[in-house]
Formats: C-alpha cells, structure tokens, sequence
C-alpha cells in the first residue's frame, strides 16, 4: 500500500479474487524484475500463482504519465495489473490479446481517456469485443 492508499492486491483479496495480496504484491514485483512489461505506451504488470483464484484486471490512466521500471525506463500512461491463475493461461492470453486490441482502437480508447468515474470506465469496456485464443479462436464475444 502507497501513502496509505488501498492497493489493487488488496483489493483484488477483498473481491475474494485472490487470497494473499502480499504474495500477489511479491509475484507482481518479481515478475516486473525480469524484463519490462511495456508494451505500445502500457504496462503490463502481471501477478500470477496459486494464491490468485480469478482471473482479474485493473486499469490504470494517467494524462500525465508514469515511470515504469528502474533507471532510463519508459513513461506510461496506462497499467493494466493482472491476477492470473497459473492453471488458467487461455483465458489469460484472450484478455492480453483483448486489451492490446482495445488499446489500439483510438475511438475507444479515447473514449476510455476522457472518463472520471470507475462506472463510466465500466461503460465503455462492457462494449468491448473479447478476442478468444485457443481452440475456439477467431470468435468475438462482447
């Protein structure tokens, strides 16, 4: 927890969606130590093991950007933090595929950007279309 704020793994355990948000902290941190998760302006930190029980997400926007890493690192404007089960790697790879879509669409994703509310946030991700992997790839459900 950051200057006292409720962190995301907290959060997630609250949600009943994991069930050690210091473990989930510690393979988020570990995770980043390997290498960078950015990827076209977002971060992608990941979390993932036995303690998370759901596949789960939280996004992140800042207009003024982030840091994101240690020494020369990129500035960001989006994190999205994700819990990912180690037995769930389908599901996991179709929300990945689907966020990466999502932010490439700049009607959405501008849409997204000029929300103040977590509600309006959640207006504008129900209309997203989920890219499935695996074996029924190639389908779109909303």
């Amino acid at each position: 927890e950051a200057r006292g704020r409720r962190g995301a793994g907290n959060r997630f355990e609250a949600a009943a969606r994991l069930d050690d948000a210091k473990a989930f902290t510690h393979a988020v941190l570990d995770h980043e130590s390997l290498g960078s998760t950015v990827f076209d302006d977002a971060a992608f930190p990941l979390g993932r093991g036995k303690t998370v029980k759901e596949l789960t997400f939280a996004l992140g926007i800042s207009s003024q950007g982030v840091r994101w890493g240690v020494g020369r690192t990129p500035i960001v404007h989006t994190v999205i933090l994700i819990a990912a089960p180690t037995s769930d790697g389908q599901t996991y790879n179709s929300l990945v595929f689907t966020i990466a879509r999502f932010l490439h669409d700049e009607t959405a994703f501008s849409a997204l950007r000029r929300c103040t509310q977590s509600e309006e946030m959640w207006a504008v991700l129900s209309l997203v279309c989920c890219v499935h992997t695996g074996p029924a790839a190639g389908t779109a459900q909303r």
